[in-house]
């Protein structure tokens, strides 16, 4: 049986993960099994934005490098 997680957990990996923390210290921090941040993680990859444009709070603003990506992040 798969069990699916909360929402406020799925954006706080993608959140977390995209400011550069571990997915150890991510899953301790949620308190969630460090496999579940895994596949998450994996999800991302495969389908919806890519980690570059997960939700962070932040506008990204700058001239973009030669992959299309902004390159800096305006508080």
């Amino acid at each position: 049986m798969s069990r699916e997680l909360a929402v406020d957990k799925k954006l706080g990996i993608e959140q977390l993960y995209a400011s550069g923390m571990p997915k150890r210290r991510i899953a301790r921090t949620l308190g969630i099994d460090r496999n579940s941040v895994d596949r998450h993680v994996a999800r991302l990859g495969s389908k919806g934005p890519s980690l570059a444009e997960a939700p962070t709070g932040k506008a990204l603003t700058g001239p973009a490098d030669s992959k299309g990506v902004k390159a800096a992040y305006r508080v």
